[in-house]
């Protein structure tokens, strides 16, 4: 918020009326003001971004929410709710969540806090194909990817089921990183749309 700004709005709070635009009287209100950030306002302070006068105007019951990250015994029960929201929302009924893969939910740092997490569940839920969803299909979503050491096609050594184990993958990885945008993930990929939706067809990825 601009500082011209702020100053206008602590005169509503302090004087308790507006002035419409191009109206030349004072209107009388009564409100109450709840408001959330995400920044830390004593730091904006400190560097002149935000008005102190105004900032102690507001910051009269403060209620602070902690990151994710620091209140872990929460994410099994965010993790299931999102997972209800979200089957709901796309239909599927048939997915679950393995209890190592919810571990690695509960040993990870969420730097985008709880929008990460619904972002992850709901990638999940709508990218990968397979009913369960394991680690390594966690760590493709949250990590950008990167296969893990003993990434390979079981009992397969087979190159062309190989290739196309990670060809699949990779599509999956683009599409996550695109949030399903099949236009961006085709550019991610360095291939046309046409061959992308080619690919989604073979692998069966919707």
């Amino acid at each position: 918020m601009p500082l011209q700004a702020q100053a206008k709005l602590l005169r509503v709070l302090q004087e308790q009326e507006i002035e419409k635009l191009g109206a030349g009287q004072q209107i009388k209100v009564d409100v109450r003001i709840i408001a959330a950030t995400n920044q830390d306002l004593s730091k904006l302070v400190a560097e002149g971004r935000f008005r102190k006068d105004l900032f102690f105007r507001i910051n009269v019951i403060p209620i602070t929410i902690p990151p994710i990250r620091e209140r872990r015994e929460d994410i099994p029960s965010l993790a299931a709710m999102f997972w209800e929201e979200l089957a709901l929302k796309h239909g599927i009924s048939y997915k679950k969540l393995r209890d190592d893969a919810l571990d690695l939910m509960c040993n990870y740092d969420w730097p985008g806090n709880v929008r990460e997490m619904r972002n992850i569940i709901e990638r999940a839920l709508v990218v990968i194909r397979e009913g369960t969803i394991t680690p390594d299909h966690l760590r493709m979503l949250i990590l950008g990817g990167a296969p893990a050491e003993n990434d390979t096609v079981e009992g397969n050594c087979d190159l062309a089921a190989m290739v196309a184990a990670v060809e699949r993958r990779s599509i999956a990885t683009a599409l996550a990183r695109a949030n399903n945008n099949r236009a961006q993930a085709a550019k991610l990929l360095g291939i046309s749309r046409p061959l992308l939706y080619k690919k989604l067809h073979i692998y069966g990825i919707e």
